[in-house]
């Protein structure tokens, strides 16, 4: 098996660990933290799956035309921008804030999911798929497996406002430094691959459909 699986799927591990960081520990910060009930709270959750999937579209889209490195990359900077919002939060900060972040993260989810999956396919051969896939799949639960384990180290049981933000920051940290590699790794793409690999995936129209008639 190829080394593509194993880095596309340890990257995507990283972003689901972000994003599953947000994902449990903010409702728990909303509940203890503001004076949100629990109706509240999941109404300030709800954008972040509704605008992933709003925008799984568009994200195909710029797979397409601009390739799966510029897609994981705006994925990152999605992340990036949702946990720093988050980090700016405090007792008093109003709720605009938290959906913002909750938008944020929604998206960029959405991007890295297809961005990631798109350069996975794209480098692997047809007989690897199955396997690659699987491994793809094992490591969202993989991320979100060490989202509870960094919530568990940041967070004490009497969480103050620091803990809270201690996890944010740890989170910014993370996806900043995977957002630095994967702007390395695009960089270092031979030229031409971001073409041959969107063809690749999302392609392959030639191959697929019925030969056009000749006309005179």
């Amino acid at each position: 098996l190829h080394r593509q699986p194993f880095s596309v799927s340890a990257r995507f591990a990283v972003a689901c660990t972000v994003f599953f960081a947000a994902f449990f520990a903010l409702p728990v910060w909303l509940l203890q933290s503001s004076r949100l009930g629990a109706v509240e709270t999941g109404a300030v959750m709800a954008p972040m799956v509704i605008v992933s999937a709003l925008t799984t579209p568009i994200a195909a889209r710029t797979v397409s035309r601009s390739g799966a490195a510029a897609t994981s990359l705006a994925g990152a900077g999605g992340l990036c921008l949702g946990t720093g919002l988050l980090v700016t939060m405090n007792a008093q900060t109003s709720v605009v804030v938290p959906i913002a972040a909750m938008v944020a993260l929604g998206a960029a989810h959405a991007f890295n999911n297809l961005g990631l999956q798109a350069q996975l396919t794209g480098g692997v051969p047809a007989a690897g798929l199955g396997t690659a896939a699987g491994l793809f799949q094992a490591a969202r639960f993989v991320g979100a497996a060490l989202a509870t384990g960094l919530l568990a180290i940041t967070v004490a049981s009497d969480a103050s406002t620091d803990d809270w933000r201690r996890l944010w920051v740890v989170s910014v940290e993370v996806e900043l430094d995977r957002r630095r590699r994967v702007r390395c790794a695009r960089r270092d793409l031979p030229g031409g691959s971001a073409d041959r690999r969107r063809e690749a995936v999302w392609g392959r129209r030639r191959e697929l459909s019925p030969a056009e008639p000749v006309r005179d």
